[in-house]
């Protein structure tokens, strides 16, 4: 295991760039642009191939070098939006709008191994000869709006959302409606394919795929119950998923050509007195008719409790316990080659709580967290695993600060 923790290697570097500006030439009437701009590398090599060969389920099979694998992507994108914007009161009531153009520039390059030249050994890096490379440009327009109506009791608001991706027949279309007793909301969503389910190239996979447009139909909706002391929430989700794109058993892209339903219960509660307070959040999926493509844990449950308190009249302090925890369940595997989980049957995971303890501080503006993780490790079990193959990690401790330097 040492040694072939050794020999693999993997790293991921990103670069994020945002500016954003606006122009207020009248009232209910705001001119804005922004820029984005995004820069990504992911690197993964494996210099002692032979020996790790056994590990299957990673490399199903070597298509060119049998010594070693290098895959290096490299994506870049430009997003740059122009739009108008603006608040319009009516008496009690209000409107927001926004309109936008959006216009996107990437690129997708990718270079893998083709074989190792015979003066070199495993443990060399290969010369730029001996690599493979393709790339995926793409040029994209959007155009979109938003639109909410704020109600007279202010609590209470309408907001619809569109996105079209021009020429393509892809759109997005979201509305939503929020009142103090409920919220209820519809998606409606037909997306391109991912690149990376279109075409990938390694030393251990290929393929060039011509994939339909994917579909999702999403409704929902969750009451708001308050009494005394308590909250409690509890909701539904539907979504119909058509032309469905996965990765399959063989960690290779399919599309499923019917459409299936999943059907998801949940339920929230939150209990608040003086300085304490503990909220849960349950789910139970009753219905997933395309398990065979999309696996996901019937029970899934998120806890937390926790008590605030000053200390030396300065000292803002936030103390708990936080519990997670999914029902055992065919996770998805994961592939270090195309950095994708796909389908598998091999191995249950999950079906064990995670506890982890924590303290939030604040004094003035400097802000900052202590977290012991996992803390309950070794008290019914050693460790769970999180994905096939790969073990939750093992209790650590955490902290960070953060620190506004301005008023």
């Amino acid at each position: 295991g040492q040694a072939r923790l050794a020999s693999t290697l993997g790293w991921e570097r990103r670069t994020n760039v945002h500016l954003y500006q606006q122009y207020v030439p009248a009232d209910g009437l705001q001119l804005f642009h922004r820029l984005d701009y995004q820069t990504n590398i992911n690197n993964f090599s494996d210099n002692a191939l032979v020996a790790n060969q056994q590990f299957s389920r990673f490399y199903p099979r070597i298509l060119n070098d049998s010594t070693r694998t290098q895959q290096d992507v490299y994506w870049r994108s430009i997003d740059n939006t122009f739009g108008v914007k603006g608040i319009y009161n009516r008496g009690k009531s209000a409107y927001n709008y926004r309109l936008f153009y959006r216009q996107r520039i990437f690129s997708q390059r990718s270079d893998y191994n083709r074989s190792a030249p015979a003066s070199t050994t495993s443990i060399i890096s290969l010369a730029p000869q001996n690599l493979n490379r393709y790339t995926a440009p793409g040029f994209e327009n959007y155009v979109g709006g938003w639109l909410g109506y704020y109600f007279p009791d202010s609590l209470s608001r309408l907001t619809a959302e569109g996105e079209y991706l021009v020429g393509t027949g892809a759109f997005r279309l979201n509305g939503q409606l929020e009142s103090r007793l409920f919220t209820v909301g519809f998606t409606s969503l037909l997306a391109q394919p991912t690149l990376i389910s279109q075409r990938f190239e390694s030393n251990h996979y290929q393929w060039n795929k011509r994939f339909g447009l994917r579909g999702t139909q999403h409704a929902y909706g969750l009451l708001n119950v308050r009494y005394k002391d308590w909250t409690v929430t509890p909701g539904a989700d539907l979504w119909l998923l058509n032309n469905f794109i996965y990765f399959n058993q063989q960690a290779e892209p399919a599309q499923l050509a019917t459409a299936f339903t999943l059907f998801r219960v949940g339920l929230g509660a939150t209990y608040t007195r003086a300085r304490f307070r503990a909220s849960t959040q349950l789910y139970y999926t009753p219905l997933n008719a395309g398990d065979d493509v999309l696996r996901v844990p019937t029970f899934f449950m998120n806890g937390r409790v926790q008590y605030d308190f000053i200390y030396a009249k300065v000292l803002h302090i936030q103390t708990g316990l936080e519990l997670h925890y999914k029902s055992a369940y065919y996770g998805d595997a994961y592939s270090p080659v195309t950095q994708q989980y796909h389908l598998q049957d091999r191995q249950l995971v999950e079906g064990a709580i995670l506890a982890d303890a924590f303290a939030n501080m604040r004094v003035n503006r400097v802000r900052f967290f202590l977290k012991f993780s996992h803390v309950n490790q070794g008290l019914f079990q050693p460790g769970y695993f999180v994905a096939p193959g790969f073990l939750q990690l093992q209790r650590g401790f955490g902290f960070g600060v953060d620190w506004l330097l301005f008023d």
